[in-house]
């Protein structure tokens, strides 16, 4: 498979996709009552991630909850023998358990935002 994307989560109940494409993280709310509040999104590199665009803007007629240029700092999850240890039973599906980054968010209800990937 050439996939050009990555598929982050899909969540049914909370009505959130998140995807990777390159160095960039979408990610949309499409519940139109409840928001998301302290979501994870688990990732496999270190690095932080700035809003570059987000439906909260005052242009798009958004309430400004997620700001554009807002950092998120990713935090590792789990030291080196964790890792091993996971690693060594690992199941074919991919989970939360899969990733060893994660960062914290916070999604309005319908809401799309796009992160990029910073040093």
């Amino acid at each position: 498979k050439n996939k050009h994307y990555h598929i982050l989560e899909v969540n049914n109940d909370r009505q959130v996709l998140v995807y990777q494409k390159i160095h960039l993280i979408f990610i949309y709310c499409f519940h139109n009552q409840r928001g998301v509040p302290n979501h994870y999104i688990y990732l496999n590199d270190p690095n932080n991630y700035r809003v570059v665009c987000t439906t909260q803007q005052k242009v798009f007629g958004g309430t400004s909850r997620v700001e554009k240029g807002t950092v998120y700092r990713s935090e590792n999850i789990y030291s080196q023998n964790m890792r091993n240890s996971r690693l060594g039973r690992q199941s074919e599906k991919e989970n939360a358990f899969n990733y060893d980054y994660r960062i914290t968010i916070n999604i309005p209800p319908l809401t799309a935002i796009v992160l990029e990937k910073i040093a």
